[in-house]
């Protein structure tokens, strides 16, 4: 479930529950990029990469996610409201299945044989 998307009401965020089980900021315009050429890419024929400091866009809890929203809206980047609010009506079930898939995952990890 999307609680923004880019353009939806001019949004600059694109925020969802990932399925592998935390929230994300994808495609987080915070993160500072540059193009880099790569001819061995068949579509675009480059990637964008990460340059400076790497912002983090994968939150285990709404708490965090929050926190790095006031950040986009303090560099004047908009949030919608609306998905603030969904965003807080939803975090104690959003938080209580994150943790639960989080501990599902480490009860299924696989211990490192080297």
């Amino acid at each position: 479930m999307s609680y923004a998307r880019f353009g939806w009401g001019g949004s600059d965020v694109y925020l969802f529950v990932n399925v592998q089980g935390f929230l994300e900021c994808c495609g987080c315009i915070l993160q500072e990029t540059e193009w880099v050429d790569d001819p061995d890419r068949t579509l675009l024929k480059g990637y964008l990469k990460p340059v400076g400091e790497i912002v983090q866009t994968e939150f285990l809890t709404t708490a965090e996610l929050l926190r790095h929203l006031e950040v986009h809206r303090a560099a004047g980047h908009f949030v919608p409201q609306d998905a603030i609010d969904d965003l807080l009506a939803d975090a104690q079930q959003n938080d209580a299945w994150i943790a639960e898939v989080r501990a599902a995952k480490s009860s299924t990890a696989q211990p490192d044989t080297d």
